[in-house]
């Protein structure tokens, strides 16, 4: 280090401290007399502590920290000093200023005294060593077998998630089954509707029908006036014969949409998913009871079908049991054609059941219990018609689903019937 690098950066009133103070060492110590050899020390002295704190800091990146202003003011400590026991009179005890050392960092406490080790000692009983616990507890699990025991979950665990998931799994199954068989049902519920009402299109406007006052001689059981005004329904069963040769009679109910050929076999359960042509259809179609001659006219004749939202076969017979419909005296009368002959029916009671065989009796042995029937169906009825009913009267029935638990049932008794001609 020059001189210049030093006193360029070095106050007037410093270097005259400096000189003095180098004049006083000069007398103490001939050899060192000048500002020259002071900073010649001085970086002696730095190079020393640069290389003492590089050991002291082997993994320090930084350079080692002495700045411009280092040797100015170790330049002035020094200088500090020498003026000030200069200025102490001879007689006091010079005060020697000493710089402390730096004291090199204690270890830890614990690595100063590390804790003595526990020698293993042996069991004091072979009974003891040889026992199962201990044995157990000196099978130590190695590491990698607690790991992967750790990440397997329990078995048991499992298994009870599992138990606990099982219930909404199945449920959750059922719940799509059950909508999967619901939009089956309800496609195909309306494509057997759109064929069962072209069909009823097709036939209304291919048979021919009419209505004929007929004679008064034909009239049965003195019936009123109003009754006389009530026309025969006469309908052309050729083209129907064509299409299903078990056609039997058209029936037609006032306000109502039941306005349909119907059909009788030998059983009770074909027309409940066949259509008028036969062919597979869950609207069904309309059927007398298989025990009923319809010829002749049993003491109780029962007609079927189903009751069809769209109010298609015997869906609209829910009419009959509202109020508005037995207001109108005109519902009254129903119209059939059959065959053989056509007539009129004035109705007398109306309902709703639960299903049961007995309204659906077609015949009865004995006078006495036709009586208690005619009296059972007259009781039964939501509204009073003021029909008079007998034993010798013939009944008509009609019976279709209510909802899913009830049925709807409609009941009428023969008034007038004239015979047709082949």
């Amino acid at each position: 280090m020059k001189k210049e690098e030093v006193t360029e950066y070095l106050d007037d009133d410093f270097l005259q401290k400096l000189e003095k103070a180098n004049e006083i060492r000069k007398k103490e110590s001939p050899s060192i007399y000048s500002l020259e050899d002071s900073i010649e020390i001085l970086e002696t002295d730095e190079k020393e502590e640069k290389n003492k704190w590089e050991e002291e800091n082997p993994t320090e990146i930084l350079d080692f920290p002495v700045l411009e202003e280092q040797p100015k003011k170790r330049l002035e400590q020094e200088v500090i000093e020498i003026l000030e026991e200069e200025e102490i009179p001879s007689n006091v005890q010079k005060k020697e200023i000493t710089i402390p050392e730096k004291k090199e960092p204690q270890a830890p406490f614990y690595q100063q005294n590390p804790i003595p080790s526990i020698p293993e000692t042996k069991s004091f009983s072979p009974i003891l060593e040889s026992s199962p616990q201990i044995q157990r507890k000196k099978e130590a699990v190695p590491p990698k077998k607690m790991e992967e025991e750790k990440k397997t979950p329990n078995k048991v665990l499992q298994k009870k998630r599992k138990a606990k998931k099982g219930p909404w799994f199945l449920l959750l199954g059922a719940s799509v089954a059950v909508m999967i068989i619901i939009g089956y049902k309800v496609i195909f519920w309306q494509q057997d509707s759109l064929k069962t009402n072209k069909q009823i299109e097709s036939i209304i406007q291919k048979t021919v029908m009419k209505e004929l006052q007929g004679d008064l001689t034909d009239q049965i059981n003195l019936p009123s006036a109003s009754n006389q005004a009530i026309p025969y329904l006469e309908v052309d069963f050729q083209d129907l014969i064509a299409q299903n040769d078990e056609v039997q009679g058209w029936i037609k109910v006032k306000n109502t949409n039941i306005n349909y050929p119907f059909v009788q076999t030998a059983d009770n359960q074909f027309y409940l998913k066949h259509s008028f042509n036969k062919t597979p259809n869950s609207a069904g179609w309309v059927f007398a009871d298989f025990r009923n001659n319809l010829k002749s006219w049993d003491q109780n004749t029962i007609l079927y079908a189903h009751g069809r939202l769209d109010n298609t076969m015997f869906g609209s017979l829910k009419k009959v049991v509202e109020k508005d419909w037995y207001e109108q005296e005109e519902n009254h009368w129903i119209q059939i054609s059959t065959r053989t002959s056509n007539s009129v029916w004035q109705v007398f009671s109306v309902y709703t059941i639960k299903p049961e065989i007995y309204y659906i009796t077609p015949n009865f042995e004995t006078e006495q219990e036709f009586q208690t029937f005619i009296d059972t169906l007259t009781k039964r009825s939501d509204y009073d018609f003021q029909v008079e009913v007998n034993t010798t009267d013939h009944i008509l029935t009609l019976s279709s689903c209510y909802n899913d638990t009830l049925r709807v049932v409609l009941h009428a008794k023969l008034v007038k019937e004239e015979a047709r001609s082949e």
